[in-house]
């Protein structure tokens, strides 16, 4: 069972080096989309890419965010796939708690093939800020 990741991204140069050290310390393959970046951020994913093989940078072009970008990335890399592994949206800023192939083994039963996730948007108001 491996780990592959998909992320999309966009000038995240502040972030993103933090990030890459975070995952590689637990995924096997991250294949990543820039979409145009103006800052250094691709010059960052590029760099971790010649030091470590599990990153992979698929496409730097200026694309407009659609959601549904993964799933080009996925049909580009989907060779690379085999029966039981895991395949992750992966967001330049998010960080797990714990890593994805601990909760895996942990907390799935067998032919639990998929985890679902429940997002909380939390927005201040003006009213507040005030």
């Amino acid at each position: 069972m491996r780990f592959h990741g998909l992320m999309l991204l966009r000038d995240e140069q502040d972030i993103i080096a933090q990030n890459l050290d975070h995952l590689l310390t637990w995924i096997d393959a991250l294949y990543v989309l820039d979409l145009g970046s103006t800052d250094g951020t691709w010059d960052i994913v590029q760099g971790y890419a010649r030091r470590d093989p599990r990153i992979v940078p698929y496409l730097h072009r200026p694309i407009l965010y659609n959601d549904n970008l993964r799933s080009m990335v996925f049909d580009q890399f989907r060779d690379r796939f085999s029966a039981g592994d895991w395949v992750t949206k992966i967001d330049a800023d998010e960080f797990y708690h714990i890593p994805p192939p601990q909760f895996v083994r942990q907390r799935l039963r067998r032919g639990e093939t998929a985890v679902y996730l429940l997002w909380y948007y939390f927005r201040l108001t003006q009213a507040e800020v005030d």
